[in-house]
């Protein structure tokens, strides 16, 4: 069982490997080529598939090549956990999985709206008055945070965007980091079960 198991992990992680390299690869406009094809050979069909099955987008961000990275992470822990380190299948073990899920959806939530925060601060602060589309989009995500900002907390300043933009970002940071301790302790007590 432990070498099927690593065996299992071993191609997972190849092809989580692979998965990645051929999303940020769809980032930059690459000419074509033997290599971006066969690499697309493997991989569009399952983020196509995620794509039209789970289209997660946050703004402009389009998260759905996540979810199949999250289920090979998800896959391997199940594998290593279970084949290689022989623990038991459990109800604590499912609620540990869950807990997970929650927390890398918590993870990237919170680097969109930090990201985005960090991207009109610099905007801000260098280029003040910019209407590229990407920093309207980016401003439109973050317009409803920054109007309950603005009713709760009225900063009477010439740079009130840009503290408003340095809360966003610290109130982030405390949130994960808090939902993150909280959720690192429910695994624990979940392994007790």
């Amino acid at each position: 069982m432990v070498f099927l198991g690593q065996l299992l992990s071993g191609f997972i992680r190849i092809y989580m490997l692979i998965l990645t390299l051929r999303i940020f690869l769809s980032w930059f406009r690459l000419p074509d080529n033997s290599f971006t094809r066969i690499l697309g050979i493997f991989t569009d069909p399952v983020l196509d598939a995620f794509r039209r099955i789970c289209p997660l987008r946050i703004g402009f961000f389009d998260l759905s090549p996540m979810i199949p990275l999250l289920l090979g992470s998800l896959c391997d822990s199940v594998v290593t956990t279970l084949l290689i380190n022989g623990r038991s299948f459990s109800i604590g073990y499912i609620i540990e999985i869950a807990l997970y899920i929650v927390q890398f959806f918590v993870n990237i939530f919170s680097f969109v709206i930090a990201f985005s925060a960090l991207i009109l601060l610099i905007v801000d602060i260098f280029m003040p008055h910019n209407i590229m589309p990407l920093v309207t989009m980016v401003r439109s995500f973050l317009s409803p945070i920054i109007r309950w900002l603005q009713r709760h907390f009225w900063i009477n300043s010439h740079n009130s965007m840009r503290i408003y933009y340095i809360i966003i970002l610290v109130a982030t940071a405390v949130f994960s980091t808090l939902i993150g301790c909280g959720i690192n302790l429910l695994i624990l007590l979940s392994r007790k079960f």
